[in-house]
């Protein structure tokens, strides 16, 4: 048995013999000395016990981590604890909420979202993410607190899991199943306008949490993105055909579908005239664009992450596109005119009522391909650092597939736009890091574990390759190239070629990519 397994069995077993009301009561304490212990110790419990929320809350024991984190002679180390703690006191427990809301977490989370430590900044934009999911009083205190703008900054973190909490809290910001007003909708399609700028984030953990969040954003202005999909379709059959007839067909249909957009008032920006409304400005929206415009930029987003090199983000995107695009070929049909009847038209469905399903762990390499309403892409986890791995921008080296597959009908629903992907994996991935033993080398540093054996071989090969370089250095004269490795067509003159030192690659530049 690990000391992992150890530590989560024998955890339960001694707080089930009657040491849990201690380890309770001393929450009452006021000993400084105790608080970088005790917290440590509660961090433990809850990480194997989630379900200890509600004798925290019911004894006030929450307020014993409020402290903890409001503490600025704290190390980074204890308030990261004490987020964490606070996280799941709230996480999926309304009465945790309100205690926390009522404590002012949301205020101390946000003054320290700039800490120089990087998992204290993961873990207060987790705690926001879970204070305010189905939460709408906690959203509206964020609102007032200009959440969403302090989160941005999080956005450009070096850290990838910093930059991930960050669209897991806007995202769980923007998911909102109440009635929808022109300021909700503002601050809304705000932070959609935002995911656009990081849709090319170099990290699959961000994109991850990025479609998850656009997914909450669609079913919210399904309608919108309906005219939309519908616009962009007439626009593709006008460049394949170039006939002037099918401009005659598709035009009702699009009437029709920015007809539905002004009817779902409730989801509308602004109140749009009847002819005109997805291309008319938004008088009061301070985001600077149109109604098509913001619609028109946040469908090509969605477009583009269909050739995401992840399989993951890339076919839910592609089922999200499809749903859409299925929706607005479906409304474009010929429908029989029924007399003294309302124009049908499809409210936006809660990505709150939905069931929970997952994306993936997040650093998960063994991928699942299959693309339907109820998926699970889980599998363990990777215990080496994720940070190294993935910066701010991804390059894109090609332009990916052409087109987008055909329309997928989901078979257990009529609605396209009943996709279960409220959330992913990632904040369970975050809790594991609290649940491993104390009294383990990190990878790093264990000489057994694989990271430190392929550092080993790699330093080994490394110090052959030069002493072999050097040896046929010191040889005169030029050797030709007579095998043929490869062949490769490079669409553009290339400008730079660079030969990886260690590794049988090759880069090759040109004016507008890398190969």
């Amino acid at each position: 048995m690990s000391k992992s397994d150890f530590f989560r069995g024998a955890l339960p077993t001694a707080l089930s013999v009657g040491i849990f009301p201690y380890v309770l009561k001393l929450l009452q304490s006021s000993a400084r000395e105790l608080r970088p212990l005790l917290v440590f110790i509660w961090a433990k419990i809850l990480s194997v016990d989630s379900s200890c929320q509600a004798d925290l809350v019911k004894d006030n024991g929450h307020k014993y981590f409020l402290s903890v984190l409001s503490d600025p002679y704290m190390p980074a180390e204890h308030r990261t604890m004490a987020a964490f703690v606070l996280s799941m006191i709230v996480n999926e427990y309304r009465q945790g909420q309100e205690a926390a809301l009522q404590g002012n977490l949301i205020a101390l989370s946000l003054e320290q979202l700039c800490d120089l430590n990087s998992s204290l900044r993961q873990w207060l934009a987790l705690c926001l993410g879970k204070v305010w999911t189905q939460f709408d009083n906690a959203r509206w205190c964020g609102v007032r607190d200009i959440a969403h703008e302090k989160l941005y900054k999080l956005l450009e973190d070096d850290a990838p899991e910093v930059r991930a909490a960050a669209v897991f809290a806007l995202g769980t910001f923007i998911a909102c199943n109440t009635e929808r007003t022109d300021h909700a909708n503002n601050i809304d399609l705000s932070v959609g306008m935002t995911f656009s700028n990081i849709a090319q984030d170099g990290s699959p953990l961000v994109r991850k949490e990025l479609v998850v969040a656009f997914s909450a954003l669609v079913a919210q202005f399904e309608s919108q993105f309906t005219a939309v999909a519908a616009q962009h379709l007439e626009d593709e059959k006008k460049k394949d055909k170039g006939a002037p007839v099918v401009a005659a067909e598709t035009s009702a249909s699009s009437s029709h579908l920015l007809g539905m957009a002004q009817s779902n008032s409730a989801t509308s920006v602004d109140s749009c005239s009847s002819t005109d409304a997805l291309r008319r400005n938004s008088s009061n929206s301070n985001l600077g664009y149109g109604c098509s415009t913001i619609y028109t930029n946040l469908w090509k987003t969605l477009l583009s992450l269909t050739a995401d090199p992840n399989p993951q983000v890339r076919e839910v995107v592609k089922y999200i596109v499809n749903s859409i695009k299925l929706k607005a070929s479906t409304s474009a049909k010929p429908k029989p005119v029924i007399q003294n009847a309302r124009v049908p038209h499809s409210a936006p469905s809660s990505p709150s009522n939905r069931a929970s399903n997952h994306m993936g762990t997040p650093p998960n390499n063994g991928l699942d391909e299959n693309i339907g309403i109820k998926r699970d892409f889980s599998s363990p986890g990777m215990q080496y650092s994720y940070s190294a791995q993935f910066s701010r921008s991804r390059k894109l080296f090609d332009k990916g597939p052409n087109g987008i597959d055909e329309p997928i009908i989901p078979e257990d629903t009529k609605n396209p736009l009943q996709f279960s992907i409220s959330s992913t994996e990632f904040f369970q991935w975050c809790c594991k890091r609290f649940a491993e033993p104390v009294m383990r080398l990190s990878e790093e540093k264990d000489p057994e574990s694989l990271s430190h054996h392929d550092r080993d071989f790699k330093f080994r090969r490394n110090c052959l390759i030069r002493d072999e370089a050097k040896d046929e250095q010191i040889k005169a004269g030029f050797n030709r190239l007579d095998d043929q490795v490869f062949v490769n067509k490079n669409q553009g003159i290339p400008t730079v070629i660079k030969f990886h030192p260690y590794e049988s690659y090759i880069a090759v530049a040109d004016k507008e990519s890398i190969r």
